[in-house]
């Protein structure tokens, strides 16, 4: 087995939940937390092209990420930081490349960067074009329930000309189960470079996440794995896999020397306060909605509203592939009306 790694993702998943909105110095005290632990990579949050702000966990230029890490407390040489470019419709939505190139040597060390299917060759262009500044990266293809075997295939063909640091199972509805999620680690075990390392980033829409992980783990791979979690599983809807589950399963099983102890005490003081105001975790609704291969977000509003679980699970059924992917609250209530339902 190669070398595995835990990468904490409390600052960018987690910020789903609260618009990013940590607070200047809740933002330190999780990342200086987080160090203490002896995670492998801490996500500091996004990079997004809008103007800075020191209680948000998003960044446009180097001198934002920078800010953040000076004042940090940093006592573990070891540690890495990432943070996240979510590509768009197109690439002049999508984060300017001359910023990307800015931030070479600011003190961040990945870049992940996410890919949708449908738009799969435009988006590893702009994957290509990033590794090429001698950046390194992490190709994050969005929702791995939208390839198939033969489209899988060729995107692992095509990660391999990029030969970026990482390549993730991503597994963006949580609608996969162990024996998939192992189906396609072997795939990309087979298939990418060998120094390419692998990773695993589940949701708890089926509370499978842990089971996914013990999967790959049970593979006894040769190549380096990485394994995303957040602090109590923060993130929208049912929540990730969180991080002190992980690591104690890393400790027990792998031999890891995780600090399970301190995440408790991040929770306490610096995560619980957002469960209380914006509750995340396991709902039939998520469950319903990704056991029909639907985006969390139609979930999220049908329990928001009050909308009974049956009523849901009627509607989500009447959706076609490309209507699951994407909700609309006007197009929603309409559906709803035409199915007689409100």
């Amino acid at each position: 087995m190669g070398k595995i790694g835990l990468l904490d993702c409390t600052l960018r998943d987690g910020g789903n939940v609260n618009n990013c909105l940590f607070g200047a110095e809740n933002i330190n005290d999780i990342i200086s937390g987080l160090i203490d632990t002896g995670v492998n990579i801490i996500e500091i949050g996004f990079l997004r092209d809008e103007t800075y702000n020191p209680d948000r966990s998003v960044y446009a230029h180097r001198e934002d990420i920078e800010s953040v890490l000076q004042n940090v407390r940093y006592n573990n040489q070891k540690v890495r930081f990432a943070v996240m470019i979510e590509q768009q419709e197109t690439v002049e939505k999508t984060f300017p490349l001359k910023k990307v190139a800015a931030l070479k040597d600011c003190g961040i060390d990945l870049i992940r960067v996410t890919a949708w299917e449908r738009l799969l060759e435009e988006h590893l262009e702009y994957c290509k074009k990033v590794s090429d500044m001698g950046i390194k990266i992490s190709v994050q293809p969005t929702n791995v329930s939208d390839y198939t075997d033969e489209r899988f295939i060729k995107l692992l063909e095509m990660v391999n000309e990029i030969h970026p640091y990482s390549f993730y199972i991503v597994d963006t509805f949580g609608t996969e189960l162990p024996g998939k999620v192992r189906h396609l680690a072997d795939m990309a075990d087979k298939i990418l470079l060998p120094d390419i390392i692998l990773g695993y980033h589940g949701h708890n829409n089926k509370m499978q996440s842990l089971a996914c992980l013990e999967a790959i783990l049970g593979m006894n791979m040769r190549r380096d794995l990485l394994c995303d979690a957040s602090i109590g599983g923060m993130g929208k809807g049912p929540g990730n896999l969180q991080t002190e589950v992980a690591a104690d399963v890393l400790n027990v099983e792998r031999n890891g020397d995780y600090n399970v102890e301190r995440l408790f005490s991040i929770y306490e003081k610096n995560v619980a306060r957002f469960n209380e105001e914006t509750p995340w975790g396991y709902s039939l609704y998520y469950f319903i909605g990704s056991h029909n291969l639907a985006t969390q977000n139609y979930a999220s509003y049908f329990k928001r509203m009050g909308y009974g679980e049956e009523l849901f699970s009627t509607f989500v059924k009447s959706l076609n592939i490309r209507e699951k992917g994407y909700f609309r609250k006007d197009f929603t209530e309409n559906r709803l009306k035409e199915l007689g339902l409100k």
